[in-house]
Parts: structure tokens; C-alpha cells; sequence
């Protein structure tokens, strides 16, 4: 889509342009949170002995070849190296589909991604799944710069993108909301 013009942004309101903006932040927090769901399941520790022979609460239990090696691969150097090849790719793409339509379907498969993981029994299941998931979430940051220039003007921009990248710092503390909920809920239902 066509850079917002002045006039547009004013008789769409800046106030509707940054609610947008908030969903976008909001997305990219739930991304931040979920792709670090991993790191603290295979980490997961607690006093209470029971739990960590538990399978509903120590991933390392319940799935099948998942050792260090398996680990380090889900979320070392390769799956990074694996999700800058797949933004490259969403990157051109989101100039070539409606932004917005891409980002909500690959919101959804990400999350899908996401929650068909706490079925997994198997490494390759669970290696597979971060693979497709991290493909669709390759789609969120592309998609949501290419937004903010669509609609916020020029002189606002520097704003919208500050308060989005706040998004990927604000994930970065509350990831670790997650060895709570794992200590509650599970690894399953963290997922």
C-alpha cells in the first residue's frame, strides 16, 4: 500500500493510527513471548522433585531425543541464521500482498505452530513445527514497518517505530512469565 498522505492522517485521526500501532506492539510482544517459550521449558527447574520426573511439567521428560544437542539446535546460531533467510523472503513479499491480510494468516500459523508443539513427543516433531513457526513469524517485522510507513506520516514515523521496537524490548523482561506458568499451568499449556 501507498505511504499515508497528511490530509488522510488527519481525517483518519493519529489516534486510530497509533491504536494500529498498539496492535502491532501487541503482536510483537506475544511473538517475543512465545518464541521464547522453548528456552524455558528445556531450562525448567524447581525444588519440587515430583516435577521435574513429571512429563506434563519437564519437556525434557516428555520428549523424546531432546538433549542438549537438540536444544542448542532449536534456538542457537542455525535457527537464527534459518529465520534471516526466511525474512529476506517475507520481506519481499509483504511489498507484493496486503500487509494486513499477511499478517493476521501468519500470526495465526505461528501461534498454530505454537500450540501443535505441546503435543509433540518426538524432537523431529517439536524441530519441525519451530521451523514452519519460525518461517510465518518472519512475516512480523516486515509487515509491520512496511504498516507503520503505510500509515503514520513522515514526521510521526520515528515515534511509530520507536514504540514498536518497545514491543521487542517490553517481550524481553515478561519472557520470563513463562517459568511461572509452566510451574502452574505446564509445558503443554505454556505452549
Amino acid at each position: 500500500g501507498a505511504a499515508v498522505s497528511r490530509a488522510h492522517f488527519k481525517d483518519v485521526g493519529a489516534r486510530h493510527a497509533y491504536w494500529c500501532v498498539a496492535c502491532l506492539v501487541a503482536i510483537s510482544l506475544t511473538n517475543s513471548m512465545q518464541r521464547s517459550c522453548i528456552n524455558f521449558m528445556y531450562t525448567y527447574n524447581t525444588e519440587d522433585a515430583t516435577k521435574l520426573q513429571d512429563p506434563d511439567f519437564n519437556i525434557r521428560v516428555a520428549v523424546g531425543g531432546f538433549d542438549n544437542d537438540a536444544y542448542a539446535l532449536l534456538v542457537g546460531d542455525s535457527m537464527s541464521f534459518i529465520s534471516a533467510l526466511f525474512v529476506l523472503f517475507t520481506g519481499g513479499l509483504s511489498d507484493f500482498i496486503d500487509r494486513k491480510l499477511l499478517l493476521c494468516v501468519s500470526c495465526f500459523f505461528w501461534t498454530l505452530c505454537t500450540y501443535l508443539s505441546s503435543f509433540c513427543t518426538e524432537f523431529h516433531q517439536l524441530l519441525a513445527l519451530k521451523i514452519i513457526g519460525t518461517f510465518f513469524s518472519a512475516f512480523t517485522g516486515p509487515c509491520s514497518y512496511s504498516l507503520l510507513t503505510d500509515w503514520i506520516v513522515p514526521e510521526e514515523r520515528t515515534m511509530a517505530y520507536a514504540l514498536y521496537a518497545l514491543g521487542v524490548q517490553f517481550g524481553q523482561p515478561i519472557q520470563v512469565y513463562n517459568v511461572d506458568m509452566i510451574d502452574i499451568l505446564g509445558w503443554k499449556a505454556t505452549f
